[in-house]
């Protein structure tokens, strides 16, 4: 035999050994039914929820109400994220405040009301808040609102608002925004 009709053989011998091998390749896939391994494990029930903050912020909104004057402090959103619904879901709330007294106050008021704290500072009360959310399923997104009554005169300095979203004592997500409030009265 000439060399061209060696090198033609080699060529389909060659062709067919491929062929071959890839049929057996792809039969061995098809009969087996596990999946590839991926980098991030599917979620199983009982891992940890994907509950993030979509919206976080300041208000401000001062309204009358027959008690007083009613402060809409801050609204937030947050939304399911994950693959399996939530719950036991809960939101603390945490300033930069604490509530050290001072000592050399003037009373805003020149006669005191019965019930009425007029040192009462929201940034030193709201500290440390834990409050309840609703279940959450997924994709589902949800709003949480906060409100606080003020009875007169309410001093408050600006102050940092941290809100942390927690299912079963498990820190899901956090964020932060500033409250600016300098003075506030009663209108």
């Amino acid at each position: 035999m000439n060399k061209v009709t060696l090198s033609v053989v080699a060529v389909i011998l060659c062709i067919a050994i491929f062929t071959v091998a890839i049929i057996s390749l792809s039969n061995n896939n098809s009969n087996n039914n596990n999946e590839m391994p991926t980098s991030t494990p599917p979620p199983t029930p009982g891992s940890t929820p994907n509950v993030k903050i979509t919206n976080f912020i300041y208000l401000g909104n001062w309204h009358g109400t027959t008690l007083g004057g009613m402060i809409d402090l801050f609204s937030l959103n947050y939304t399911n994220l994950g693959k399996t619904d939530v719950e036991n879901l809960t939101v603390t709330l945490n300033t930069n405040k604490t509530a050290a007294k001072e000592t050399d106050r003037q009373h805003p008021t020149p006669t005191p009301i019965s019930g009425y704290n007029p040192y009462y500072h929201p940034d030193e009360a709201i500290s440390g808040e834990t409050y309840p959310l609703e279940s959450l399923k997924v994709g589902e997104t949800k709003t949480f609102e906060k409100s606080y009554l003020d009875v007169g005169f309410l001093l408050v300095a600006p102050f940092a608002l941290t809100v942390t979203i927690k299912s079963n004592d498990t820190i899901l997500d956090q964020a932060t925004i500033m409250i600016s409030l300098t003075y506030l009265s009663n209108q």
